[in-house]
Order: structure tokens, then sequence, then C-alpha cells
């Protein structure tokens, strides 16, 4: 089987001098080429701190507004960001775009990133790299079983209904002869959920159930409640 490999690449990597308070952004496309800007504090500041405190569920005209941006941004004077994506187009790829970012760069939502009304899964794949804190920390592994936490989500008029019990029987038997704890949480509600949560660590959560979209566009998971 053929597999196909992404070509394209615009990485953009922001660099950030804690004692003049600075940021930079190095921005690098497929061919090796790249550019080093200033980027102004100020509005990164100001993209931060709606990143903190929004409910992007509420505005969209807001996200969009954040999204382009943050396009601006990456773009730059030479339109490095358009310049890709035409690329990529051209070669009937999607763009892969790498952001990597240090200090108040590190956690602005890059997934908003809009611009001439599409967002980034319409035209790009989106990589985020972690910064390299602790990369020379030694992870200590625990002698115990993996904890597993299963749950189920069936709410009346669900269609099809879910065949959990058997898909609950079957987990077990594929891990009988292996170190593994597996908790059931029966209630297939938001509450059960946080409350099993509160109490107990796990490993992994699985969760199975049915998704839609509503009216406006959003997509949803489907939970029980108490009646």
């Amino acid at each position: 089987m053929y597999v196909g490999i992404m070509s394209i690449t615009y990485q953009a990597e922001f660099q950030y001098t804690e004692e003049k308070g600075e940021l930079s952004l190095t921005r690098t496309l497929s061919d090796g080429t790249h550019d080093t800007s200033p980027v102004d504090m100020n509005e990164i500041r100001k993209l931060e701190e709606l990143s903190r405190n929004f409910d992007w569920n509420q505005s969209q005209d807001l996200s969009r507004q954040v999204g382009e941006q943050l396009f601006a941004i990456l773009n730059g004077d030479t339109q490095a960001v358009v310049r890709s994506l035409k690329e990529a187009d051209d070669h009937g790829e999607r763009l892969r775009m790498v952001v990597s970012g240090e200090g108040p760069a590190s956690d602005l939502p890059f997934e908003l990133l809009y611009h001439d009304g599409f967002l980034v899964p319409s035209k790009m794949y989106l990589t985020r790299q972690v910064s390299d804190r602790g990369r020379k920390r030694s992870p200590r592994s625990e002698n115990r079983p993996l904890k597993i936490l299963f749950m189920a989500c069936s709410p009346t008029d669900a269609h099809p209904v879910l065949e959990y019990e058997k898909e609950e029987e079957t987990i077990f038997e594929v891990t009988d002869d292996l170190p593994v704890e597996l908790h059931i949480e029966d209630t297939g509600s938001l509450e059960g959920l946080g409350e099993q949560l509160a109490v107990s660590e796990y490993d992994v959560v699985h969760i199975t159930g049915h998704a839609d979209i509503d009216d406006e566009g959003d997509p949803f998971f489907w939970m029980e409640d108490e009646e």
C-alpha cells in the first residue's frame, strides 16, 4: 500500500527573552528559507488574556477575530502562510503547520486560525510542539496495574442502541491476563464521570457513545442524565 507523505511545511517558532520582555518569531518554509521578526507584545498579551478568560463557545465572532489576528502574526509582512498554503494547494495537499512557542506565545489558541473563510482543519494540519522544559527529567515507573475507567453513554432515543455490555465483556476478556485494573462508571452522565475522577486517578478514560451536530453547526456528545 502506498502512503503519501506531507511535504509542504511551514514552521513558526516563537522565542521569548524574559529579561527584556521581548518576543520574536522565526518563520521557516518548506524550501528552508526563513526570516525572523519581532512580535508586538501588547497584542500577544491581549490575545493571551482573551484565551485565559473567554469561553470560545459563546462568541463565534470573537473567536474569528482572534483567529484572524493569530493568522496575521504567523503570516507576517512576507505573506509566509499565504504562500505556503498556495504551494500546498498546487500540490493537492494540506499544509503542515508546526508551531512552537515560548513565554506568552506558548498557550495561544492557534487552533482558531482563520483566514479568507476557512478554519485550520480545512486547509492545514496543525502540530503544536511542546517546550523543552523538563526534557532531562527521568520519569519514574510505577510497579502497578494500568488503571482504566470505562463509561458508556446510551441515552433514550439514541440510535443505534449501544451494545456496551458486550463491549465491557470484550474488554474484560482481552485484559484478563494483563496487569490492568478496570473500573466501570455506570451512570453514563457527566456528573457521574466527575464524581469518579474526583476520588480516583486513571491512566486511561474510555468513553463510548454517540455524537451529533446541532442546528448551529456545533458538535456535541450525547450523555445521560438522572432520568
